[in-house]
């Protein structure tokens, strides 16, 4: 037998029947590799976009992959299923992307659960996601935070899946006063810098801003479509957005209370699966526990990249 030969039935062995749970997980890798090649290939329909949340799904994933792939042949199957559900567990927009990428995974992963637009952090605070900007969100929005003082931090406009689409950062003053200041460094208490509004609109088909004229903010909806204006003569249309308020203060605003009261308590931590794998020279290498809250990509999901629903 040549060394080829070799190879490629050592390749047959571990992953198996090729619709098995970890030739799914292979392939969901191997998917992926070939499309952030293929969108990285021309820079005039470079996405980086979906490149993004193509790569991120292997955050912290790619070794479960591994772990299976070196488990004794009994239990590669399992820690195959463990490893997938736990990648989709962060959401139905994370599960509908590795099926859009493998759809052979479709049939090892639970069935999609609702969407939560806030979380709470390891202290039992709750924290927002991204919510879809509604005529409803913008009125919360204005309730919580002084749109018209707000000054636009940074505007950037990038390729995406389809056509263009626009991150917006603003500073935003508070309406509402935090319960405590900011521990600076020196250990004393200094007041809050405005929070951090993040606006992302899609399939932007109009755009006119000017950096020197960047103080004021409002976002209307026409025919369900969102229009921004900033300072006296920026605008900017698009088809659809949504806002995340990066704000480690929001659990005290109106729309943070009222997200407290119907928010579920924090999960327990649970271990990562595929805790060890045993490498050619027999040494075993440990996983960690992880507590990983709910985050990630609009709509609804937590953008933290951190998170977990």
């Amino acid at each position: 037998m040549t060394a080829e030969s070799r190879h490629s039935a050592t390749g047959a062995a571990i992953l198996g029947d090729m619709r098995s749970p970890l030739a799914m997980f292979a392939g969901l890798l191997d998917r992926s590799i070939q499309e952030i090649a293929a969108l990285a290939a021309d820079a005039r329909t470079f996405d980086i976009s979906r490149i993004g949340r193509i790569a991120d799904i292997w955050d912290n994933n790619t070794f479960p992959l591994v772990s299976a792939a070196c488990a004794p042949r009994l239990l590669r199957a399992g820690r195959a299923r463990a490893g997938l559900r736990w990648m989709a567990d962060l959401g139905p927009d994370r599960r509908e992307l590795m099926i859009d990428l493998e759809p052979a995974v479709d049939v090892v992963l639970p069935a999609a659960g609702p969407e939560l637009s806030a979380y709470r952090d390891y202290q039992g605070r709750v924290r927002p996601g991204s919510f879809p900007v509604t005529a409803e969100l913008v009125a919360a929005l204005t309730t919580d935070y002084d749109l018209a003082g707000a000054s636009v931090r940074s505007l950037a406009m990038r390729p995406a899946e389809t056509g263009r689409q626009a991150k917006i950062t603003l500073a935003a003053p508070r309406r509402f006063v935090p319960g405590s200041g900011r521990l600076a460094p020196d250990g004393a208490r200094r007041p809050w810098p405005p929070a951090p509004l993040i606006f992302t609109l899609r399939n932007v088909d109009d755009l006119s801003f000017d950096a020197g004229d960047r103080i004021g903010f409002s976002v209307t909806l026409a025919d369900s479509r969102p229009v921004v204006s900033i300072g006296h003569g920026g605008h900017l249309r698009a088809a659809s957005a949504s806002v995340w308020p990066q704000d480690p203060r929001w659990h005290e605003s109106a729309a943070g209370r009222a997200a407290d009261a119907v928010t579920p308590p924090v999960r327990r931590a649970r271990r990562k699966p595929g805790r060890h794998c045993r490498g050619r020279a027999g040494h075993r290498h440990h996983g960690t526990m992880a507590s990983r809250q709910r985050r990630d990509q609009p709509t609804g999901a937590v953008p933290d990249h951190h998170g977990r629903p």
